[in-house]
Order: C-alpha cells, then sequence, then structure tokens
C-alpha cells in the first residue's frame, strides 16, 4: 500500500494547549516601593502590584541572546561588557518552564505531560518553536531578508523545554518500571561524565531509486530510516536505500537538512543519605541534550527531570563467545538448537539489529538539571505563601536565564 503519514491528534493537542500556556500565562507580582523621606513619614511604604508573563520574558531574552550572537559571528565589534553578559546567560533555544505554573493554569495539561512524557516530548518543542518564531519572527531561519535586512540568517533551528520542580522527588532506587516513559524528577550525585557527542534527534532521508526527500523522521535512539519510499511509483523497502541528508536546510523548496544536538552521559548515583543501612549504592545512566550539557560535574548533587525509557543494549548483543556478525548459516544453526531445547529467550528479528538476541537497558534521559540546593529554593518558593515576591521573581529569571555557576564554569 502507499505510504501515508500518521497524525497523533493528542500530540497536536498537546501541543496548540501547551503553546496558549506559554503565551497567556502570568503572574501577579507585588513590589514594595520606599518613597521619600516626607511621604515615608505618611504612609510607609507603597505597595504595587505588576503582571509578570516569564515565559513571553524568557522569548525576549533567547531573542536578544541569538540577535547578539548573529552580530559576533558576523563580525560586528562588542564591547567587553556585552562579551560578559553574553556569557553570564547561555540559553540561547531552551525555555525553563515551572512545572507547578502548568499545574495551576491548566491541569489537564499537566496530567497529560507527566503520565506520557516521552510521547509528547516532541510536541512540546514543536509548541516552543512556534511560540519563540512567533513572538519573534526575525529569528526564524526562513525569513531571509524578509524585512529585516538579512539580520534572520538564524543558525537555531531546534527549540527545547525544560521542565524543573516537579511535585514529588524520587531517589535513584525508586526508579521502576512503573515510571518509564512518565514526567519524573530524580535526585542523585554526579560520579561521572563523559564528551560532548553530537546526536541525530530528527532526520531527513533522500531514497536513493527516485530522489523523493523524506523529512521530519524521528530517531528512536538509534539510526531510524525511513520504513517505506512516500513516492507510490518507487515503494522503496530498503532501508540502506535511504541515505542521511546533513545539509542544514534555509533555502530552497525543500525543508531539507537533519537535526544534530549536542549529548552527554551522565553516570548519577543515589545520595549517601538515601541509601539504606547495608545496601550498596544504585546508579543509573542519564543523557542530557542541547544546553543542558556540561551542567552538571562529578561530585554535584542534583536533581534531574525528564522520563526513564527503555533502549536496546547493544553491548550486550555480542555476548562472551558469540560472533560480533550475524550470518544466514549461523543463523539458521542457532534456530535449529532453540527450537530443540525450546526456545531461547529474547526478541528476535529486528531488521536493524539482526538475528542476535535484543536486551534492552534503562537510561534516564533529562530535559533539565538543577543543583540540589537550588531545586529545595525553588520548592520552597512556591509552598510558603509568605516569602518575599522579589525574591521568587529573581529566583524564576535565575533558572529562566542560565545562573552562572550551573555546574560549570560559564
Amino acid at each position: 500500500g502507499n505510504a501515508f503519514e500518521v497524525v497523533d491528534e493528542g500530540g497536536e493537542l498537546v501541543r496548540v494547549r501547551f503553546q496558549e500556556f506559554l503565551q497567556n500565562f502570568y503572574e501577579t507580582v507585588t513590589t514594595y516601593v520606599t518613597q521619600t523621606a516626607e511621604d515615608d513619614a505618611q504612609d510607609g511604604n507603597n505597595i504595587q502590584q505588576q503582571l509578570l508573563y516569564p515565559y513571553i520574558d524568557q522569548a525576549a531574552e533567547i531573542s536578544q541572546r541569538q540577535t547578539r550572537a548573529q552580530s559576533h559571528r558576523t563580525g560586528f565589534e562588542s564591547s567587553h561588557a556585552d562579551m560578559d553578559d553574553f556569557d553570564l546567560f547561555p540559553f540561547n533555544s531552551t525555555i525553563c518552564v515551572n512545572f507547578r505554573h502548568l499545574l495551576s493554569y491548566d491541569p489537564d495539561l499537566a496530567d497529560a505531560i507527566e503520565s506520557e512524557y516521552v510521547r509528547f516530548e516532541p510536541y512540546l518543542r514543536r509548541a516552543t518553536k512556534e511560540f519563540i518564531l512567533s513572538n519573534h519572527p526575525e529569528l526564524d531561519p526562513s525569513n531571509d531578508g524578509g524585512g529585516g535586512g538579512g539580520h534572520s540568517r538564524n543558525q537555531v533551528r531546534t527549540y527545547f523545554v525544560a521542565l524543573y520542580n516537579a511535585p514529588t522527588v524520587l531517589p535513584v532506587r525508586a526508579l521502576r518500571t512503573g515510571t518509564i516513559g512518565r514526567f519524573t524528577s530524580v535526585s542523585g550525585t554526579v560520579t561521572r561524565t563523559s564528551d560532548v557527542r553530537p546526536e541525530l534527534l530528527v532526520g531527513s532521508f533522500r531514497c536513493r531509486k527516485c530522489g523523493l526527500l523524506a523529512p521530519d523522521i524521528l530517531q528512536q535512539y538509534h539510526l531510524t530510516r525511513p520504513a517505506l519510499c512516500r513516492n507510490p511509483r518507487c515503494q522503496n523497502r530498503n532501508p540502506s536505500e535511504f541515505h542521511l541528508e546533513i545539509r542544514a536546510g534555509g533555502g530552497g523548496g525543500d525543508s531539507g537538512g537533519s537535526e544534530f544536538v549536542d549529548w552527554q552521559r551522565l553516570r548519577v548515583q543515589e545520595n549517601a543519605d538515601e541509601i539504606p543501612p547495608g545496601s550498596m549504592p544504585r546508579t543509573i545512566d542519564v543523557v542530557v541534550r542541547n544546553e543542558m550539557v556540561e551542567r552538571a560535574k562529578a561530585g554535584d548533587r542534583v536533581v534531574l527531570t525528564g522520563s526513564l525509557v527503555v533502549i536496546p543494549d547493544g553491548n550486550a548483543l555480542a555476548r562472551a563467545g558469540d560472533p560480533a556478525r550475524a550470518s544466514a548459516t549461523y543463523a539458521g544453526a542457532r534456530a535449529g538448537r532453540e527450537a530443540a531445547t525450546g526456545g531461547g529467550g529474547g526478541v528476535r528479528g529486528l531488521a536493524a539489529l539482526g538475528v542476535r538476541e535484543l536486551t534492552y537497558r534503562t537510561c534516564f534521559v533529562a530535559c533539565c538539571v538543577v543543583p540540589s540546593d537550588m531545586a529545595e529554593r525553588v520548592k520552597r518558593s512556591g509552598d510558603e505563601s509568605d516569602l518575599d515576591d522579589n525574591y521568587k521573581v529573581n529566583l524564576m529569571f535565575q533558572l529562566g536565564n542560565g545562573v552562572s555557576g550551573w555546574g560549570g564554569d560559564h
């Protein structure tokens, strides 16, 4: 049959409502302004209230940083003070969202994201991109010269959402199969970090038989090629006949190009005060992406928000004594032995992994990395109603702008 695109109606609804949340959420902030000495003697402090739109303000900050970065790339001179400011606020493509804001604004949306975070995460990123570009069209890479005088040659194509301040924080030991795919927050101590490497996030593949482009193929933790060419006259079903388009788009009729992001693996161990007596500490691999890389170093106590996922364990596929390749004769002999012994466990038949046994392992994919002390301060700011509102505003912008010293020397 012909290839056709399946639309996730639930995901599209989440995208629309999350974009509305980013656009419309506000907080009423009370400030206390001290008057002059004469007025102070009469009525003391003057109380003022104003509406704060934190995510519109973050979008404006992102626009300023990207414009400043573009001016540096095109050779415009800037003062040392501007460069210091640029280093202090490193988030160019990430909006930090307080999950409690989402709970108070749209509980149904928050519940949907919490229960099926892995399913809806790509739609949250799309909503964030549409929200930023709708408020700041000069950042759209497709608007070359469109009223901006060539100012829109922007290199940022992917935007991320960093959700923080989840209602509950779990220890590493509590991550079980019941949390797979759900929005979760976990605390632990970083013991090891890897180098920063590129990851293919969304791939565009071109059919070698007919030349038709298959854009926006979401990667599933390994290289995921199209299963079928969309051209009804071609019907190419051979994955090896699709080659990756690495061109970064920005011209022509095709959206073209693949999206790569930085990623880093952290090894996180449960905190010393959370280990039961007589037990060994548990550890888990954590993957961070984009601007969350290099935010933590070994020895840091952090709170991670994201989701526990299950991925194929490639290292366990080549067991001791088994060849690292799969051949037809080897597969046939092995199948005959297992048929005589009642079968040998494991899922088989995945074309991407050959005929070897498929072994899984769990990994935590984090969208936000926050030091434990800062996470505690954020939680207190939401729980204590008598807390000074100025402190809440400053704390919000610290998280939104990327505070200096988040596990790295920025």
